[in-house]
């Protein structure tokens, strides 16, 4: 599904009360950083909006002075994959001592 991009990097910055049009009952369920680069970090945001998950990537700028403008997003509008959550067993390693 396609979504303005004005309203995303609203909903995404949490700056305060903002208008964010069609995204404005959108609740962002979660927020994880997937690759660092020299200057910015990705993140793999996953909302919920009238009770479907939507995921994008956004990116973030890793310090005070770099500046990443929209997210990283170009064009008026991008396009949010619907997916579904899964739970998955994982297998972890730590030191015997």
């Amino acid at each position: 599904m396609k979504f303005k991009t004005t309203e995303l990097v609203e909903l995404f910055n949490d700056c305060g009360e903002h208008d964010i049009g069609a995204l404005e009952s959108a609740k962002v369920i979660e927020e994880k950083c997937i690759d660092t680069r020299r200057w910015e970090s990705v993140h793999r945001i996953v909302f919920e909006l009238d009770g479907k998950l939507y995921m994008t990537h956004i990116r973030r700028p890793l310090t005070e002075c770099q500046e990443t403008e929209n997210c990283g997003y170009h064009g008026d509008e991008q396009e949010c994959h619907e997916v579904e959550s899964y739970e998955y067993t994982a297998t972890d390693y730590r030191v015997v001592i």
